[in-house]
């Protein structure tokens, strides 16, 4: 059973680093090339991840040690962006590991698990704009939307840029994480 741990920033990303190689941990600069697009980190870690031992395995790089801690990326509307395990493997074999690799690798549906930034975007910008925030229609299927696709959305006769919305959510994170000198300044922000 793994415990999934959203980690939206560096800040949250480095308590890892004794424990995994992962450039991400070590480097705010590859955090934010990794997140640059409002891909947000999950880790996975089994019961006793700490504990488990640095040894290659039977079926390495998915052995006991390359399964206790898993890093899975999510883009804004709940694609796997990239994933990799403890020993900082991306691959099964010949190929890149699938949603559906992952799925049977932590025994839950990926959509369940890892939802969509997307999601917590529209609600937060849906409640800060009271309700008047909207996706732009688009003729394809959102199933084959690129990421291009979800920049733009509406707001009253303008259009809010993804990235500089997605900014806005960033704040709110911080705001939860860092408390009451960051709600300020995300108040103040409003106010501007």
């Amino acid at each position: 059973m793994y415990h999934i741990i959203p980690i939206t920033s560096f800040d949250e990303a480095k308590k890892y680093a004794p424990h995994c190689d992962w450039c991400i941990c070590k480097a705010e600069f590859d955090y934010e090339t990794y997140t640059l697009h409002g891909e947000t980190f999950y880790f996975c870690l089994r019961e006793g991840f700490a504990e488990t031992p640095k040894a290659v395995g039977d079926n390495h790089p998915l052995d006991e040690y390359g399964l206790s801690m898993l890093a899975v990326s999510v883009t804004p509307d709940g694609r796997l962006a990239n994933f990799t395990n403890r020993w900082n493997e991306d691959r099964i074999g010949n190929s890149i590991v699938s949603e559906q690799e992952i799925s049977e690798i932590i025994g839950r549906d990926f959509r369940e698990v890892f939802k969509p930034m997307k999601d917590e975007l529209t609600e937060y910008l849906n409640n800060k704009y009271e309700g008047k925030f909207k996706e732009v229609e688009h003729p394809q299927s959102k199933k084959d939307w690129t990421d291009k696709d979800w920049d733009a959305y509406i707001f009253n006769e303008g259009v809010i840029d993804f990235d500089e919305a997605f900014s806005e959510l960033n704040e709110f994170h911080e705001c939860l994480s860092n408390g009451t000198k960051t709600l300020k300044k995300l108040k103040n922000h409003e106010s501007d």
